[in-house]
């Protein structure tokens, strides 16, 4: 077995120059050798479990590092003691069979070999996706887990489903692993549920690595897999169907590896001659009176029930009767089940060459829809999913919440501020900080109350009763069936409440930019091939805008008007320069502004806000319904 092994060391020599060009270490990590690792830290043994080679990445010890390149390939000469060790082995698993469990020690999802590091490099050179091993975890220090949060979900979900190959990289996406399962989220699984879930995740593993996709985010292409078809169904599936599948996924699963999945696009694409677009014509119905472009809008809610569909609906009316020579558009009411966001999506579908679904909790559905119909655009009026067959659009909310502070903090007489949020999705927590940084620029000792509707904590209510708070920020638009003017800015009276400004989007506007974009052919070029297209448009854009009312004081409007113009020309940004959250420093004076990506997923909330960004366990059903579906990780 010379021969195999003389191969096996020719692969880690390759691996080792390569390594070494690339400047990284050549050889095995060592687990003693691990920032935050101590010997203070406790273990727990968790018997002998069957678990998958791609996550062991190295030994317990330094002691046999360098035996070994980086992927566990054997380095040591052809004629040494050592390779007739590893033919041994080699010898015995092929005619045989390795039964001996290894000793592995497990830390942050990553597993390091205290013995039996020749067993694995062979099962890893011979391709095995598992091995037997008896493993104890090493539970890391608070501090560490605070920073992998992903692996907090990962020891949640281990405790109902005992399964290491499923190593997710996305926040929150071990819940949605779950829901897609149609399990519960708090039930432990039985053994044939998690033997079955091991099965068919090799089973996709198999065909996955066959068409040279990236082994480390094997997991999260199951996750997008799962998201578009049956689980049920995999068993019954040869692997030439299952490999098209994955083929039909190309463009989700060859995402950008690096953190930057995402293009946002934060204004419209410059203006183009009037002169429709060669290229976009090709991939267009021809348009005439005929057969103009049809484009369908698909509503959570019938626009009689709901002041955000009604105002889609207007944008939908709006953009209809300004481009009436070429487009044709059709609304589809009623999304707000599973079973209507199918039919509704799927009947928008045949109908259209175009379709807009104008919630984030439709967003899934059009997934599924647009993998399916490769010819038909998808939208969705969301921000930062990582997908490419939708692209997503919304608004810089944050933007008009500054102007809002300001005219908070000018009102209110007590420093004190309630803000109502619904859940901590893409963006909120940014609109919050920006509310807070605007009162904060007029009052340095405002202090912001913030509550969630989609928490399970009720005390924020309470809280702000004592307290007495009187001036509040609430949601964009009024409840429907209620007579009141609690939404926007507003101050509570003993006799009701009483509106000074509200945050205004024209989705007309937004629409016509949009859809013209797609006639003139720049659509096309807004995209990214290895990334996922978002459009997140603010002031700037002549989207968005603030109405303020007249009892509010000339010059207080005054400069709110000078703040929202110097926005409009983008020399002015509420994240720009010192920032500081309730616990530490976020950057200093002269550092610049936060990029759009730091924007949105930003989690810390401002030094003069009182209050916490829930987690997903404090969350009410309809909070975790949004962070399930919306692919929310803030």
């Amino acid at each position: 077995m010379q021969d195999k092994y003389s191969k096996a060391k020719k692969l880690a020599d390759r691996y080792i120059r390569k390594a070494v060009l690339e400047e990284r270490y050549p050889y095995l990590p060592d687990l003693d050798g691990r920032p935050g690792m101590s010997d203070t830290l406790s273990t727990v043994d968790l018997g002998l479990k069957e678990i998958p080679i791609q996550q062991i990445r190295g030994t317990k010890t330094k002691g046999r590092q360098t035996m070994f390149s980086g992927d566990f390939m054997p380095a040591a000469d052809a004629g040494s003691e050592f390779a007739m060790k590893w033919s041994t082995v080699y010898d015995y698993q092929t005619e045989v069979g390795i039964d001996d469990p290894i000793e592995v020690y497990e830390y942050l999802h990553d597993f390091y070999v205290e013995e039996g590091n020749k067993r694995v490099s062979v099962m890893k050179y011979l391709g095995a996706f598992s091995i037997a091993a008896r493993v104890r975890r090493v539970i890391p220090d608070k501090e560490t887990l605070e920073e992998h949060p992903i692996y907090k979900e990962f020891l949640e979900f281990y405790k109902i489903c005992p399964l290491y190959e499923i190593d997710l990289h996305e926040k929150n996406a071990y819940h949605k692993l779950i829901r897609l399962l149609k399990k519960p989220q708090d039930e432990r699984w039985s053994d044939r549920d998690v033997s079955r879930l091991r099965s068919c995740f090799y089973i996709f593993q198999r065909n996955y690595l066959k068409a040279g996709y990236d082994p480390d985010r094997c997991a999260d292409g199951f996750l997008t897999y799962l998201s578009v078809y049956d689980y049920e169904k995999m068993y019954s599936l040869s692997d030439g169907w299952i490999t098209a599948q994955i083929k039909a996924l190309d463009k989700e699963l060859s995402l950008s590896k690096e953190d930057d999945k995402i293009k946002v696009l934060p204004n419209p694409s410059e203006e183009r001659p009037k002169v429709i677009d060669a290229l976009a014509l090709n991939r267009l119905p021809l348009l005439n009176d005929e057969h103009k472009l049809r484009i369908g809008f698909v509503y959570e809610n019938n626009v009689t029930d709901s002041f955000i569909d009604f105002d889609h609906e207007l944008g939908r009316l709006q953009v209809q009767a300004d481009l009436n020579d070429k487009i044709f558009t059709s609304k589809y009411e009623g999304a707000s089940d599973e079973v209507s966001m199918k039919e509704k999506i799927k009947t928008a579908s045949m109908e259209n060459d175009v379709v807009f679904t104008t919630s984030p909790l439709l967003f899934e559905e059009t997934f599924r829809a647009a993998i399916r119909n490769k010819d038909i655009k998808y939208l969705n009026r969301s921000v930062y999913m990582k997908k490419n067959a939708v692209r997503t659009y919304d608004v810089r909310m944050y933007e008009l919440q500054f102007l809002l502070g300001v005219i908070a903090a000018a009102q209110a007489k007590d420093h004190q501020i309630g803000y109502i949020a619904d859940a901590p999705y893409y963006g909120s927590v940014a609109s919050v900080n920006a509310f807070a940084i605007g009162a904060s620029l007029i009052d340095p000792d405002c202090r912001v109350w913030l509550g969630w509707t989609e928490s399970l904590d009720s005390d924020w209510q309470d809280q702000m009763r004592r307290i007495g708070i009187s001036t509040f920020c609430g949601p964009q638009h009024p409840d429907f069936h209620k007579d009141d003017l609690q939404f926007g800015l507003y101050i509570l009276k003993e006799d009701g409440a009483f509106n000074l400004a509200q945050p205004i989007v024209n989705w007309g506007v937004y629409y016509k930019k949009l859809i013209s974009s797609i006639l003139d052919g720049s659509y096309n070029r807004d995209s990214a091939k290895d990334k996922a297209t978002n459009y997140w448009w603010g002031l700037s854009s002549g989207v968005t805008d603030v109405n303020v009312s007249q009892s509010v004081p000339y010059p207080t409007r005054k400069l709110v008007m000078m703040l929202k113009e110097a926005m409009k020309k983008e020399v002015l940004d509420p994240f720009d320069g010192e920032l500081r959250s309730n616990e530490k420093d976020i950057k200093g004076p002269y550092s610049g502004r936060l990029s759009f990506d730091q924007i949105i997923t930003m989690r810390w909330l401002c030094d003069n806000v009182i209050g916490i960004v829930p987690e997903y366990g404090q969350l009410s059903e309809k909070g975790k319904q949004v962070y399930e579906k919306t692919d929310t990780g803030s």
